[in-house]
């Protein structure tokens, strides 16, 4: 498992020749591994996986930005 990298995947979709979504892991303020993805509609979705909260920090908070960014720069690439 990657941590702080922004990893694009391709998963064959019936609607979509191709879905395309990225994922990224990152350590939140306490050590735990968090899991986000970011499909083309400009959000980031935080996985908590069982977790009763997730503490982040704001280097955490500008990672999934920056992540975000990222995958909005690649979705729109893909487009054109």
């Amino acid at each position: 498992m990657e941590i702080n990298k922004l990893i694009i995947e391709g998963v064959n979709d019936v609607e979509n020749d191709s879905a395309t979504f990225g994922t990224a892991n990152i350590l939140d303020a306490e050590g735990d591994v968090i899991q986000i993805s970011f499909l083309r509609d400009g959000c980031a979705t935080i996985f908590a996986n069982g977790l009763d909260y997730i503490a982040l920090t704001k280097e955490n908070l500008n990672s999934i930005k920056n992540f975000l960014k990222e995958a909005e720069e690649y979705f729109d690439s893909e487009e054109n």
